[in-house]
C-alpha cells in the first residue's frame, strides 16, 4: 500500500497494488499507475490508508494446485467528489468478478460514502455467530460516521464479489437519517431572498454588466445537494441577458456555505426578466427559484444616473435643469458629453465666418444617442424671426451654414432637443 502515492497533481491520491509469487495476479511492474493498481483520483484520498481490514486465502490442492485470494481494502479519507472523507472499502482478489485492484477507486469498484466524513468502514469489522457463539455466521463492516451519525451496517460475503455501490438502506442497516439540508439564499449577505423572491439589477446602461454576488447556504443537519444540469439554471425571456460566472459545487455540508456571482449585460431597450433556479435536496424547497430584473437605461438615463446619481428626467437631472448655473441646460450637457456639476459654457461649438458662410460645424460625441441636433439663425434676434438651419453634414459629423451675401447680420443658435 503507498497511501502517499501522487496521481498526477493530485497529491497523496494513494495508490494499493496486489501481486504474488505463485501467478494468482498478474506481474506488476513498471510505475505504479491505474494500469497495474487501484489509485485514488482526489488530493488526499490516501487509498489504502485504514489497512486491510478483512484477508482470505484458500488452495486447491491438483494438479493443478490453484489460490484463490481476496481481502478488503479501507480508505477512509477517500472523496466522493465534493463529499470530503467519504471513505471506502474495496473488496478485491482473485476470485471470478472480483476487482484485481487495478484502476480508480469509485463507486463502480468499492461500497463507498455520499456524505462528509462518513469515514465508510470506519468502525471496523464485526463478527456475527450462531446463537451458541460456537459457529461464524456472518461479518458486517461498521460505519458510525455514516450520514452525520446515524450509522451504517454493511453485511460481506464473499460470494458478494461484486460488491460496489453507495451505503444505503438497500445494501446495509442504517440508522435514522432524521437530519434534513435546508437551503437558503443570501443576497447580499445576510439578507435572505425567500424562494420566490426577486432581486433587480437596477438600470444598466446596454452592452455594461452589472453583477450581484449570492450565497448558498446550508442551514440544515445533513448535506444539501444541487442536482440540476447544470447546478443553477436561468431561463425566461430574457435569459441570454443574464449569465453566472461560476456555478456552484454539487454538494454544500450541513453549515456550510458557496458563492456565485450572477451578471446582468442588457441590450435593446426596457425591463428585462429572467428566472434563477436551482434544484435541490431540501425537503419543502426542492427547486428553489429567485426572478431577477433588470432594466436597460438609455444612454441618457445613463448619464443622469452617472452625474445625479437616478436615471429619472426629473429634479437635478431634469433635461431642462441647470445644476451648476453655467447657462447650459442639462440636455444641452448631455448632447455635447460635458460634466453638468461643472462650467462649461466655453466648450459648446460656436458659430464662425468662413467662405462666404455663417455657420458651425461639430462631430457627435460617441456613445450619445436619442437627440436631435439642429440650428437655427435669424437677422433681428426677433422671438419670432428664428429659421430652422439645414444640417448638411453626414453623420456623425453636423454642419449648419448660412450665407452671409444679403444679408447685414446674422445670429445661430443651437437647436437640442430628445429624440421622441
Amino acid at each position: 500500500m503507498s497511501p502517499l502515492w501522487d496521481n498526477g497533481a493530485a497529491t497523496n491520491a494513494g495508490a494499493v497494488t496486489m501481486t504474488s509469487s505463485s501467478g494468482t495476479f498478474p506481474p506488476r511492474v513498471g510505475a505504479v499507475s491505474a494500469a497495474n493498481s487501484l489509485v485514488g483520483s482526489s488530493p488526499g484520498d490516501q487509498v489504502g490508508s485504514g489497512g486491510i481490514k478483512l484477508w482470505g486465502f484458500s488452495q486447491t490442492y491438483g494438479p493443478p494446485l490453484t489460490e484463490n485470494v481476496f481481502c478488503v481494502i479501507h480508505s477512509p479519507l477517500w472523496d466522493n467528489g465534493p463529499a470530503v472523507d467519504a471513505g471506502a472499502l474495496t473488496l478485491g482478489g482473485s476470485l471470478p468478478g472480483m476487482n484485481p485492484f487495478q484502476g480508480v477507486l469509485s463507486a463502480a469498484n468499492s461500497l463507498v460514502g455520499s456524505h462528509s466524513n462518513d469515514q465508510i468502514g470506519s468502525g471496523g469489522l464485526q463478527s456475527v455467530f450462531d446463537p451458541t457463539g460456537q459457529i461464524l455466521v456472518g461479518l458486517s463492516f461498521l460505519s458510525p460516521n455514516w450520514c452525520y451519525g446515524a450509522g451504517a451496517v454493511s453485511p460481506f460475503a464473499v460470494n458478494l464479489n461484486t460488491w460496489n455501490g453507495v451505503v444505503s438502506a438497500a445494501n446495509s442497516t442504517v440508522g435514522a437519517e432524521s437530519e434534513e439540508p435546508e437551503i437558503v439564499l443570501l443576497q447580499p449577505t445576510p439578507t435572505e431572498v425567500a424562494s420566490g423572491g426577486g432581486r433587480d439589477f437596477g438600470g444598466v446602461a446596454e452592452n455594461n454588466t452589472m453583477s450581484l454576488a449570492f450565497v448558498i447556504k446550508n442551514n440544515g443537519t445533513d448535506d444539501l445537494l444541487l442536482s440540476g444540469t447544470p447546478k443553477v439554471t436561468l431561463t425566461g425571456p430574457d435569459a441570454a441577458l443574464f449569465s453566472l460566472v461560476t456555478q456552484p459545487p454539487a454538494l454544500i455540508v450541513a453549515g456550510g456555505s458557496a458563492s456565485m456571482t450572477v451578471n446582468f449585460t442588457p441590450t435593446g431597450s426596457g425591463q428585462k426578466t429572467a428566472q434563477l433556479s436551482i434544484a435541490n435536496n431540501d425537503g419543502n424547497e426542492g427547486t428553489y427559484l429567485i426572478n431577477l430584473t433588470g432594466t436597460v437605461l438609455l444612454p441618457v438615463s445613463n448619464w443622469r444616473q452617472t452625474y445625479f446619481g437616478s436615471p429619472a428626467n426629473d429634479g437635478m437631472g431634469a433635461d431642462n435643469g441647470d445644476f451648476d448655473h453655467d447657462g447650459i441646460p442639462n440636455i444641452l450637457e448631455y448632447a455635447f458629453n460635458l460634466n453638468p456639476a461643472q462650467n462649461t459654457a466655453g466648450q459648446l461649438p460656436l458659430p464662425a465666418l468662413g467662405s462666404g458662410n455663417y455657420g458651425m460645424s461639430f462631430q457627435q460625441p460617441a456613445h450619445v444617442s436619442g437627440i436631435i441636433y439642429g440650428a437655427e439663425w435669424s437677422t433681428s434676434l426677433s422671438p419670432t424671426g428664428w429659421l430652422p438651419v439645414p444640417d448638411t453634414g453626414t453623420p456623425p459629423q453636423h454642419v449648419f451654414n448660412v450665407p452671409v451675401s444679403g444679408n447685414t447680420q446674422i445670429f445661430m443658435r443651437l437647436k437640442i432637443l430628445p429624440a421622441p
